[in-house]
């Protein structure tokens, strides 16, 4: 498995559940360069609750990004933004 640059990587939530991967990376494209889009699955339902990882070209682009999105209105939905950050010694031992 791949390691992940989380330094590169957002967590978006409130996108519309009604739109498909291209649809929301190409609307996430509008703000910056995007390298890669994973829709996050509910482990519960086994769907799409409309939360993604967003990962970009370099930390300045997360930064960037992450400074424009947050708040922008997608669908009927309000934008909100997380930074991500690896596991704590805590989470790795669960």
């Amino acid at each position: 498995m791949a390691e992940i640059a989380y330094e590169k990587r957002l967590m978006v939530s409130n996108l519309p559940i009604d739109q498909d991967e291209k649809m929301v990376f190409d609307f996430c494209k509008c703000f910056g360069d995007v390298i890669k889009l994973e829709f996050i699955i509910n482990e519960m339902t086994g769907k799409y609750d409309g939360s993604a990882f967003i990962d970009f070209e370099s930390e300045f682009e997360a930064k960037r990004v992450y400074s424009i999105m947050m708040g922008k209105q997608f669908g009927k939905g309000v934008l909100i933004l997380k930074k991500c950050a690896p596991p704590t010694e805590e989470e790795l031992a669960e």
